[in-house]
């Protein structure tokens, strides 16, 4: 029977089962129908419907930010549903900056932080921060796989074939098919770790990572691109040293480089709130190029 339970002050999706004389309960991850993103162990607070919320699952930070924001009726319990509300929260989840003149003559170029499920945001290249196998692997590159679909790893083995390699060498990229995922393909690439992460030419090794990427995305006749924070996981990269490097590499080195003419929106995606505020904040910090 699938029912919400309290966990530590939260709510958590379950099912509970009576296997071998015992009741067992599982948890369930979910996305947010609000933010989209992906929440372990917590869920749509039980009493939603009986207070009003439209059908559906709601993280806990959507349903307090519903709350704060005063979409509430006179009896204090009445929860109304606008378009405008979701609108409103949504652009909680998302920082643009708009670039003019910066990345190529006479265009205009976005770079937008987004607090989201990269699987699911539409885009022509999604990278993929993969493992030197080029394999499933776990974290954000084995969620990317599972949303592509099987075939993707297939494909990735056969290039590794064609090409005569064993693994994918740090800071190069090969080019597949998206197959299921909102995107017309996939670039997959090896970040460094924390103590591979040499400087050449005074650009350390992931912010090159980012500016070649985003180059051959633009020579692909790519208009958009959605990267997930490179090196952050089990690379060991800091979630603020990897947004310095990132905001450098965008805003002051690739406009050195060749124009890029057809890519005009760069995302930076975040499946927590923690990530994407520690971008959001070094992102807004004062820079020359804005005064």
């Amino acid at each position: 029977m699938k029912k919400y339970v309290k966990v530590k002050d939260k709510y958590a999706c379950s099912e509970s089962e009576f296997i071998n004389g015992k009741w067992k309960t599982r948890y369930f991850h979910f996305y947010c129908d609000i933010c989209g993103v992906r929440h372990p162990d917590v869920c749509v607070n039980d009493l939603c419907e009986e207070e009003g919320f439209p059908e559906g699952d709601y993280c806990w930070n959507c349903q307090m930010s519903m709350r704060e924001q005063g979409f509430v009726g006179k009896d204090k319990s009445t929860y109304f549903w606008r378009e405008e509300v979701k609108e409103d929260l949504l652009n909680n989840n998302l920082y643009r900056i708009k670039l003019e003149n910066i990345l190529a003559p006479n265009k205009v170029h976005f770079i937008s932080l987004i607090l989201g499920d990269i699987t699911k945001i539409s885009a022509d290249v999604i990278v993929n921060s993969a493992n030197k196998s080029l394999l499933a692997g776990s974290g954000v590159c084995g969620a990317i796989h599972k949303a592509a679909g099987p075939k993707m790893e297939k494909e990735c083995q056969e290039l590794k074939k064609e090409l005569n390699i064993k693994f994918l060498k740090i800071g190069d990229n090969i080019v597949t098919k998206a197959y299921e995922l909102p995107a017309k393909w996939v670039i997959h690439t090896v970040g460094p770790k924390h103590d591979e992460n040499i400087k050449h030419e005074n650009i350390p090794l992931l912010g090159w990572c980012y500016i070649r990427l985003i180059v051959n995305a633009d020579d692909m006749g790519a208009k958009s691109i959605s990267f997930p924070a490179i090196s952050t996981g089990i690379h060991n990269i800091s979630l603020e040293e990897s947004a310095k490097i990132v905001k450098s590499a965008l805003l002051h080195e690739l406009p050195k480089l060749l124009p890029i003419t057809n890519v005009t929106e760069i995302k930076l995606v975040f499946n927590n709130s923690q990530d994407f505020s520690v971008y959001r904040k070094v992102f807004t910090e004062k820079d020359i190029i804005f005064g």
